[in-house]
């Protein structure tokens, strides 16, 4: 029989993206990023899964970042966000 038992969600907040246009309410703004960091652990097998997300603060629309994205500007990286990079979870009032 296999143990199931699962930590805490832990969520980081990644700060602001350059100014982009909101893809729902198509106003210029900055997007504020955030990781939900979920450690499951099944026995003695751990597996790591990071969502990221972009939340609108206009609209308060909910998008999936790319992350690829997330992990450059983590390393440093100077990258710009793009519409191509998100992917709408939760529409906003647009």
């Amino acid at each position: 029989m296999a143990i199931h038992s699962f930590e805490k969600l832990k969520t980081s907040d990644l700060g602001e993206t350059d100014v982009i246009v909101c893809p729902v309410c198509r106003k210029a703004t900055v997007l504020r990023l955030f990781t939900a960091h979920d450690m499951s652990a099944v026995s003695f097998l751990k597996k790591k899964h990071d969502d990221s997300v972009a939340v609108c603060p206009k609209c308060g629309s909910v998008f999936s970042v790319n992350q690829n994205y997330v992990t450059l500007r983590q390393q440093g990286t100077v990258c710009t966000l793009t519409e191509s990079d998100l992917s709408l979870l939760f529409p906003g009032n647009g």
